[in-house]
Parts: structure tokens; sequence; C-alpha cells
């Protein structure tokens, strides 16, 4: 053998056995990183060990963090300077600052408070929950209490509770699913800054109840039945008992929908849709609480563009619509119709032309609620972090709150809730609170 056919035959020896080495050493990694066994608590307070996961099944619980999507990913980041938005506060020395629920990490995308105003409930996207109780006498400068409830994998989107907090009804996503938990109320306690009382998980519907992520949820006082829609294209309004029966529905026909809220008393539903009228719907239940019935009501017809937002007062006597035709109209729905009269228009507020208005950028104004005090139809409008506050009477804006969130939040829901005596206004936003601030009567 020539020297040269040696030398080529010792190349090819050594790159086969170099190649041999990293597939030994390739299956001996892939040993060796298979998941350690694991401690876990059962509920009956015993430790066990987990059972073997299969090779296959662990490859698959690992996907999704090794494989993010690029929504996933956008999301994340957007989560990421979110919570770092959550640090900032706002300033405790604000005139008009009443209270706050706070403590989340992240921004809140649900709150609800009870008709006798003794507790609320705020969800966050840090996938908490928190019910707050209310005291009597309200003092700024003690914090409300609270019971914290950790949702495993999922993210709530909504949230609502029955009168008393006996029942909350959460939203979450994943899922595309509502829980239903039960809250056991501990008012004897020595600590009153401490958690003040027990949540248990006590249903969960079946997954995807609706085509896209459930963003509102409604209970009724008596914790009877609940109410759930969903933004875009999902244009179906569901209501549902509380072992997930779908009792009756409705849809708007419209090709999105952009907001739903309701009454204080429950009663009455408003829709705003990519429609250029308002829909007020009826839920009317029997004196038990049963629903009977779910229909239409009323229609706001007048706009010449889509509703945005629509409000309704705490009498059920008058209606406020937010359009992208930069108007807000007040109208009168204490109308007879169940004989089919119309409800009338009482005003138009042009936000283009309006002098407490014309400067601001339209398409930032948010979200709507309305208050009626001694005859006069108070609107809090919200605008990017601010709060106005316009007198539909005086025909002007009577209070600014501004800085009612951090810099650069924007407020997604407004709700004006006496306490006692006093008249507020709740806003929440992505700056991971609920402010309630104190609205002048006397202007």
């Amino acid at each position: 053998m020539s020297p040269f056919m040696l030398l080529g035959f010792t190349i090819a020896l050594i790159a086969i056995i170099s190649v041999v080495m990293r597939l030994t050493k390739g299956k001996a990694s892939k040993k060796n990183d298979e998941p350690p066994v694991e401690e876990t608590t059962e509920q009956g307070g015993k430790k066990g060990k987990k059972k073997n996961v299969s090779k296959s099944a662990a490859t698959t619980q690992a996907q999704p963090a090794e494989q993010m999507s690029l929504k996933q990913l956008i999301k994340k980041e957007n989560l990421a300077k979110q919570a770092l938005k959550a640090t900032k506060k706002v300033d405790p020395n604000h005139p008009d600052y009443f209270h706050s629920f706070k403590g989340f990490s992240a921004p809140i995308t649900g709150v609800d408070i009870d008709n006798d105003r003794k507790f609320a409930v705020a969800c966050a996207l840090d996938n908490t929950f928190r019910v707050f109780k209310i005291p009597k006498n309200i003092d700024m400068k003690v914090e409300f209490p609270f019971t914290q409830q950790k949702i495993d994998f999922y993210q709530p989107y909504a949230i609502s509770l029955s009168d008393s907090a006996r029942y909350i009804a959460v939203a979450v996503d994943g899922l595309n699913s509502v829980q239903i938990y039960t809250y056991q109320d501990t008012p004897n306690r020595e600590d009153e800054k401490s958690a003040s009382g027990a949540i248990k998980l006590n249903f969960q519907f079946k997954n995807s109840i609706h085509k896209n992520q459930i963003t509102r949820i409604f209970m009724n006082p008596k914790a009877t039945f609940i109410v759930t829609a969903a933004t875009g294209d999902d244009t179906m309004i569901k209501t549902w008992s509380l072992k997930g029966e779908n009792l009756f529905n409705f849809n708007t026909s419209q090709l999105k929908t952009n907001n739903l809220t309701r009454s204080l008393d429950g009663r009455f539903l408003a829709v705003s849709t990519w429609a250029s009228e308002g829909e007020l719907l009826e839920l009317k239940a029997g004196s038990d609480g049963t629903l009977k019935e779910f229909s239409k009501a009323m229609n706001l017809k007048g706009h010449k563009l889509e509703t945005m937002d629509v409000a309704i007062d705490q009498k059920n006597e008058r209606a406020v619509s937010l359009s992208k035709d930069k108007t807000i109209k007040l109208w009168n729905i204490n109308v007879r119709y169940e004989v089919k009269e119309d409800t009338k228009v009482l005003g138009t507020l042009d936000l283009s032309t309006h002098e407490d208005f014309k400067e601001l950028m339209v398409t930032k104004v948010g979200t709507l609620s309305l208050f009626q005090v001694n005859d006069d139809p108070l609107m809090a409008v919200s605008y990017k972090n601010e709060i106005l506050i316009y007198s539909w009477k005086k025909q002007r804006v009577v209070q600014k709150i501004e800085s009612a969130h951090v810099e650069g939040a924007t407020i997604s829901r407004l709700a004006f809730v006496e306490f006692g005596r006093n008249l507020t206004v709740t806003s929440s936003g992505d700056d991971a609170r609920v402010n309630i601030w104190k609205v002048h009567t006397e202007y």
C-alpha cells in the first residue's frame, strides 16, 4: 500500500470515529435531560410522586415554550411592557382621589361591584383575581382587605359577582370558557388587613363556548344566570345557568360587536355594534331570579356611523351612545317599548366642535358612564388617561380628572358608583389598578 493510500484510509477512519462519538454523546444527553421525578402535594396534604411521563409526552409539553409563534412573542413583549407600566403609581395626593383596588402586577381586564357596595372583584393579566371587602366607612388611608385567587395556566379577561360575592364568574382565555367560583366571607377576623375569606372553584364550563375570546361577563345579583359576549365578528350574546346550561341566545346580526354594558339593576344590556344604531336588550327574570325571556327592547337610531359604546343611567330612564361619527347622543329610554314606542334623542354632543372637546383626538375618546344627579344627566367620558365629567343640563365639562391613571395608560372601563353619600367614578386600565374618584355634584 502506498503512503498516500494509507494516509487517506487513516483520515476516513478518524472521521467515522468522530461521527460515532457525536451520536453516542447526543443520546446520552437526551437521556440525562429527561425531567426528574417531582413531588406534588395532593388535596389531602400528603406528598407523593408524579407518575413517569413518556419521552414523547415530555417533548410535547416542552414545545409551546420552545416554539413560540410570532403572535405569542408579541403578546409576551407587550405584557412585559405593561408590567413595567404597572409599577408606576398614581399620586395619592390627587385632589379627587378617593380610593383604589390595587395590588396587581399587570393590566386590569375586568371589575365588578355588588349592588350593596359590600364587595368588589377585579381580575388582571397576572393570572389572578381578588375579592375586596368594602367597609361602611371608607378611609382612604386604609387599604381594602382582600382575598386573592391564582388561575393556573390561563388569564382572566372578564369577571362578575353576585350579591355578597357568594358566586364569582370569570372568563378565561385559552379554554375560551367560564369558571364559577364560590366565596365564603370570614367577617370576624382579628387581622382586618389580611385575606378576608375563602375562594373555591365550583364549576367550569365546556371549552370554546364562543368563537372569539370572551370579553364581557355579567352575573345577575341572585346568581341564577350569567351573560357572556365576545367582541369582533362573534356577534352572539349568550345566557347560561351556573352549571353551564345554555338558556337563551341573541344574535345582533351585525358584522361585529364593539362593546356590551348593563344597567345598574341588571335588567337591560346595551350593545354597541358595527351598525349606526345601538341596541337595548331586556333580561326578564321571575321573582326567584329564573331567566324567563331574553329579547330586544329598544333601538337607538340616529348616528351616521358605527356605535362604539352605550351606557344607561341608574334609573333606566336615560342612555348615551358614542359613535365614530364624532358625536355622543343623549336618549330618553323611559318609553313604552312594549307597544313599540321609539326612544327619543334629547341632545347631541358634537365632539369635533364643542369647546371642551374640539382640541382632543376624537379617536382617543374611549368609554362612557351615565348618572342622574338632580335631574341632570352627568356623563363620564374617558380620554387617554383622563376623565371628563360632562353636564348635559349645563352643556359643558364640569370636572376634569387629570392623570387618573399613569402617563401612557389607557382607561378601558368607567362606572359611576355611590358609596354612601359619596358619588364616585371608578376607572380601570392598563396600569394594573382600579381607581375611585370623587365626583363634584355642586357646580
